[in-house]
């Protein structure tokens, strides 16, 4: 967990930006059940080179793939799932929290082989070995997302909680060919 890794003054312009994007749209997908996103908010991308500068030496060289914002409200969940591919190392900060209560962000302590699996006859092997953590505004946890699964249960409060999600993928060496042969004489 990284506290305070967002100003007060930087949650509430990012809350602002949400609050008045006609962007942002309610997410109908049982996967979210109602909780409200929007895509890459220009606030967030003015952070980018800060935040990844703080990752760095933990994750090593990071490319930036993109932000998202969601607002969970009344009945919204985040289901058990692993990143797509492409979004290695994810910052999930937590911008407003205005209501009595928990309301943490779950990860398993136990890798997931390969690209997440809906169709998994359960999940109990994740779920029983996970932490949570419970994000204070302005408040960061950084995760390699495409590797440990993690969630949010159903919010169960009469207000909202508003967090952001950077994403990175890791750089990795260009791709080079094997030096030709020189040509038999």
């Amino acid at each position: 967990m990284i506290p305070h890794i967002l100003s007060s003054a930087e949650c509430h312009r990012l809350v602002e930006e949400f609050e008045t994007s006609s962007a942002t749209q309610t997410e109908q997908e049982a996967f979210y059940q109602g909780s409200l996103g929007l895509y890459q908010p220009r606030a967030s991308l003015d952070l980018v080179p800060r935040l990844q500068a703080i990752l760095t030496p933990q994750y090593g060289e990071l490319e930036f793939e993109n932000t998202y914002m969601r607002a969970y409200v009344r009945g919204s969940v985040l289901k058990i799932h692993t990143d797509r591919v492409g979004l290695d190392v994810t910052l999930s900060v937590c911008l407003e929290h205005n209501f009595e209560g928990a309301y943490p962000l779950w990860r398993s302590r136990k890798p997931f082989p390969g690209p997440w699996r809906e169709d998994l006859p359960t999940y109990e092997p994740w779920i029983t070995d996970a932490e949570a953590f419970e994000l204070g505004v302005g408040d960061g946890v950084a995760m390699e997302g495409i590797r440990y699964p993690h969630w949010r249960d159903s919010f169960e409060h009469d207000a909202r909680a508003v967090y952001i999600f950077f994403h990175w993928r890791r750089k990795r060496p260009p791709i080079t060919a094997p030096p030709l042969a020189p040509e038999a004489e």
